[in-house]
């Protein structure tokens, strides 16, 4: 699935977006990053490890039937929420 996504600190409601080809590849690959102490998020990195992995949820945003959008897609969602890591 082509998409935009958004992972939420359900804590302080603070989100990180994104976007993927393959959602859950997408989610497992940064589980995996957060897990190791790794993500390329430094923010993200700090939350998760402050409040837990229990503390974060993975949402779709917004589907897309385009690869060529996904910039363009993001940018907006990014722009558009308050609170971003």
């Amino acid at each position: 699935m082509i998409c935009i996504y958004a992972i939420i600190n359900i804590v302080d409601d603070k989100q990180y977006v994104g976007q993927a080809s393959d959602k859950d590849y997408r989610w497992s690959e940064h589980r995996k990053q957060l897990r190791g102490f790794y993500h390329h998020s430094i923010l993200l990195q700090r939350a998760w490890c402050k409040h837990g992995e229990s503390s974060f949820i993975f949402v779709v945003l917004e589907v897309l039937d385009d690869v060529s959008k996904l910039n363009e897609r993001e940018a907006h969602w990014g722009k558009s929420w308050q609170g971003c890591f």
